[in-house]
């Protein structure tokens, strides 16, 4: 899948999960700078992740999930 076409689609499913426009979406959207992008928030953020792109994350690595990069990494590695 190609790059643009995976964040793209993150870019969306973070715009609903914490109910923003595209326009107040940052660029680069992270834990740091949602302020909605909380413990619970992502849980959500997660759970819609894993049904958009059908990928499991281990236990283990969805605390370290905090970034939209470090997400779209993970959901490349998935698919391999």
């Amino acid at each position: 899948m190609p790059m643009n076409d995976i964040k793209l689609r993150l870019r969306k499913v973070i715009c609903h999960v914490f109910s923003l426009a595209e326009a107040q979406l940052p660029a680069e959207p992270s834990q740091q700078n949602i302020a909605d992008w909380d413990s619970l928030g992502h849980i959500k953020l997660i759970f819609d992740v894993e049904r958009e792109f059908g990928v499991r994350f281990h236990t283990d690595q969805i605390p370290q999930l905090t970034s939209i990069q470090l997400i779209e990494k993970e959901i490349r590695h998935a698919g391999k």
